[in-house]
């Protein structure tokens, strides 16, 4: 649901305009970093309207003016936020409990993007124009330099426009690694990092990130990230090779399930997730203790799939989407409301069919990147031979599972399916057809 914004970009209270951080505290309250606006905003749960806080009153570089901020934090000892104002390079403290008079400026020339505070109180800056992380103690000038420095790069020892950071209680530093599409891990004192999340270019598959922005580590090291570029927002545990979607559908949307741009996140104390979606000017708040920001919902359809073990009773359609959310391998499941059977699948087989006492869910990620394109034929070259299929579900799926396949074709009088590597020379109408396409296939 949406809980700040939505109505479209703008300066008024109830709008917002390219926001780039969000911090959520103990109360559900929001502080949004409103960065068109070159503002501070703070939003009460369930208000219709935010209040600024600092800025807003134009860009510019006064103690009560912002300009372009791109990141903040909460500083609970002194009850105040810090604040990266980039335009004007420099770092903020803000009172909580004050107004523009009790701004004071902790850093200058510097091009800061995103910023931690550890346990410690050192304060770390990501510089995207130095491609480097720097840590500072407050109230001294003595910086150290403690991911990158080498120079604009691809090697662990380099970063690429890092973004945002997060530093854990050893003092490892994550860096959103950015046109890297990739996180990485220092941890204190080392020379170079590890990459802990992507590192297999830009793309949409669950090895990869693309333009990786706000993230955060728990304490078992499951890394949450936001991905710019797939409209999503991941998971990745510790040492594992891909993710999973947590939130999004990998396919850039205004839809309550779906994200443009998400930039930053933030957590409450009961379950759920605050996604700051960049290019829709809002707010979403998803729940992550059922699953369902997590799969699609299909009314009276059953997949016939590959059965998880035995199936189960559960009371409800949320009660079964739940299981599935709780194992990663599973990527659908079907309720039957009369006999209350919960069945998961780890593929989705053939497409599934029509049942009236069915319902079903799917994960988003997939085929959601598949988008429909009605009476309309890709000649494009074909990929291996065509098959029957039955339905134009099964048909998507198919070129769901070749990831060369970047559109498909479906007669729905012959059944036949045809897979292609192109879209040729973008198709042709044709009333017997119903075709796909990959997103950003076409524009």
């Amino acid at each position: 649901m949406t809980v700040a914004g939505g109505h479209r970009r703008g300066n008024a209270t109830n709008q917002l305009n390219e926001p780039r951080s969000l911090f959520v505290d103990e109360n559900q309250t929001m502080f949004i970093a409103d960065s068109r606006n070159h503002r501070i905003v703070r939003w009460k749960l369930n208000d219709t309207n935010g209040e600024v806080v600092l800025g807003g009153l134009g860009q510019g570089n006064r103690l009560d003016q912002l300009s372009w901020p791109s990141d903040m934090l909460i500083d609970k000892e002194t009850n105040s936020l810090i604040i990266c104002d980039r335009g004007n390079r420099r770092v903020l403290r803000w009172s909580l409990s004050g107004n523009a008079t009790t701004v004071k400026i902790l850093l200058r020339k510097i091009f800061c993007f995103g910023i931690a505070l550890d346990d410690q109180r050192y304060l770390y800056i990501s510089d995207s124009a130095k491609h480097e992380v720097s840590r500072y103690k407050i109230g001294k000038q003595k910086v150290n330099v403690v991911a990158g420095g080498n120079g604009e790069g691809s090697a662990t020892n380099q970063l690429n426009w890092p973004t945002y950071i997060f530093v854990d209680r050893e003092q490892s530093v994550y860096v959103s690694d950015f046109r890297n599409h990739r996180v990485m891990k220092w941890k204190k004192d080392a020379k170079q990092g590890i990459v802990a999340a992507g590192g297999q270019g830009k793309g949409i598959a669950m090895t990869q990130l693309s333009n990786p922005r706000e993230l955060f580590v728990d304490r078992l090291g499951t890394i949450f990230v936001a991905a710019d570029g797939s409209h999503r927002v991941m998971r990745w545990p510790e040492e594992a090779t891909q993710g999973t979607v947590i939130v999004g559908t990998s396919r850039r949307g205004r839809k309550a399930n779906q994200l443009a741009c998400p930039w930053a996140f933030s957590f409450d104390q009961h379950g759920n997730i605050y996604v700051l979606d960049h290019n829709n000017y809002r707010v979403q708040r998803f729940s992550l203790s059922d699953g369902s920001s997590s799969f699609t919902t299909k009314e009276n359809w059953i997949y016939p799939g590959n059965d998880m073990g035995k199936a189960t009773i559960q009371t409800t359609y949320a009660k079964c989407r739940a299981e599935c959310f709780k194992d990663e391998r599973c990527k659908v499941f079907s309720w039957n409301q009369e006999t209350r059977s919960c069945s998961l699948k780890s593929t989705i087989g053939n497409g599934g069919e029509y049942d009236p006492n069915a319902q079903s869910g799917y994960r988003e990620e997939d085929d959601s990147e598949l988008v429909m394109k009605e009476n309309w034929v890709y000649p494009g070259n074909d990929l291996g031979e065509a098959t029957n299929q039955s339905t134009y579900a099964a048909c998507r799926i198919q070129c769901f599972k070749e990831e060369q396949c970047k559109a498909f074709s479906w007669n729905n009088k012959t059944y036949i399916c045809s897979l292609k590597s192109s879209i040729g020379n973008g198709g042709q109408p044709d009333p017997n057809f119903q075709s796909g396409f990959r997103e950003g296939e076409i524009n």
